[in-house]
């Protein structure tokens, strides 16, 4: 089984456990999904991010201040854009266009 490759409903055969088992690792992981990890957090720090993001568990808090990091990233590089191609007359022409 190659990578990208998902074959569900094959055989094992107890000498090739150990292969199916990492094949599927690779095949689980190759697609877009969530990973279960240990993380050693400062649970303090975890309560503030919690109660400034107004989510629920860890899990949450994380993600949401993941996402805000993102997110800030994204507008940073978007604030920093030029956009000396978006003329007046570019403006004019995408308008029309509605």
């Amino acid at each position: 089984m190659g990578a990208g490759e998902c074959k569900p409903g094959g055989k094992i055969r107890p000498r090739n456990v150990g292969k199916y088992a990492l094949d599927q690792h690779f095949c689980a992981y190759n697609q877009e999904m969530v990973k279960r990890t240990s993380l050693n957090l400062d649970l303090r720090l975890v309560a503030e991010a919690r109660a400034v993001l107004s989510t629920r568990g860890t899990t949450d808090t994380i993600h949401a201040a993941l996402a805000d990091i993102v997110r800030r990233e994204r507008l940073r590089e978007l604030a920093e854009e030029r956009f000396d191609d978006l003329t007046p007359e570019a403006l004019a022409e995408l308008r029309a266009t509605r």
